[in-house]
């Protein structure tokens, strides 16, 4: 019997997200000079508005954990899982007439789906109850195509972190100029390599961050290198898929984002010198989510054809591993 892989695909978001686009070979833009540094003058940092003493709502969600205090702690992250199935070589997409999902935390869910073909693929969405590691899987699935088996070995890691806490909630979005950024490397493995960047509140007021950071290469003489950023819904090969959220920053704590790329020349840089295929940069840019200015950490890395994953901004100052 021939047998087809149920790929799962996960976009980590609210539900309409999609995964990453598949990298593209066209040509480099131009590069242009310029200074490291930020260009723009630091303006005065509005301070949190006045915390509400309003106790919650009695229609919280169920898996809303509320702490003696009173602040809820957890109320879930919802993750948008996409099935497919393909087999051969090269990988042909095969329809699923339905499948069921184990999502790890001890539930499942079944899906219909179409054997129309170009039919959209398969989506269930679901709300996890509590923070923690957590493994997904397809158990079972019909395929459209006769006398196709199923190989469900495939699986995703998803990591669903705390929420911030809802006394939070009317905090400003963090400025450029509160935050002091650092990059270190969290070195390689087997042609992946993954970099850290540490984003401290440096202010005396607390601030929030919610997305993804937007990237720019930085070369040591000072050109804008080309840079193929990609949103690491479905996590990375060195770091999991992580939920987009809001991370609360008091004075002082830090929260992070992890940087995964490739040190082997690709594409049409295979038939480049290595420092062209994969050019050294010696600053990163850093554009915070809601923001227009840009922030500069100091870490030299190489990432062939400039193509990087980039994760959501999660709280902490530690690199985040696969369970």
């Amino acid at each position: 019997m021939k047998r087809a892989q149920i790929v799962v695909a996960m976009a980590l978001a609210l539900i309409g997200c999609g995964g990453p686009p598949p990298p593209t070979q066209s040509a480099r833009p131009p590069t242009e000079m310029v200074t490291p540094s930020i260009t723009s003058s630091p303006t005065s940092v509005p301070a949190p508005s006045q915390l509400s003493t309003v106790p919650p709502a009695p229609q919280l969600p169920a898996n809303a954990y509320i702490d003696p205090d009173g602040e809820v702690v957890f109320t879930g992250d919802m993750a948008v899982f996409t099935l497919g199935a393909t087999a051969g070589s090269p990988a042909v997409d095969i329809p699923i007439s339905a499948a069921t999902v184990d999502f790890g935390d001890g539930t499942s869910a079944t899906v219909d789906g179409s054997c129309t073909a170009g039919g959209s693929p398969q989506k269930v969405a679901h709300l996890y109850q509590s923070s923690g590691h957590f493994t997904a899987r397809v158990s079972s699935a019909q395929l459209c195509e006769p006398g196709r088996g199923l190989d469900s070995s495939e699986s995703r890691q998803v990591l669903i972190l705390p929420s911030a806490p809802s006394s939070t909630r009317d905090w400003p979005t963090c400025t450029t100029f509160q935050i002091r950024m650092t990059g270190t490397g969290q070195g390689a493995a087997l042609g992946n390599v993954g970099a850290l960047f540490r984003l401290q509140n440096r202010s005396s007021v607390g601030c929030t961050l919610d997305g993804y950071p937007g990237i720019r290469l930085v070369s040591p003489t000072g050109v804008i290198l080309h840079a193929d950023v990609h949103e690491a819904i479905d996590g990375d090969y060195l770091f999991p898929a992580i939920p987009s959220h809001r991370v609360a920053l008091e004075p002082g704590s830090f929260a992070a984002f992890a940087l995964g790329y490739g040190d082997n020349p690709f594409g049409p840089g295979e038939n480049e010198p290595y420092d062209v295929a994969c050019p050294t940069a010696r600053w990163v840019r850093i554009v915070l989510p809601q923001t227009h200015q840009f922030g500069t950490a100091s870490l030299a890395i190489s990432p062939c054809e400039g193509r990087m994953n980039v994760s959501p901004i999660f709280p902490g100052a530690d690199w985040i591993s696969f369970q």
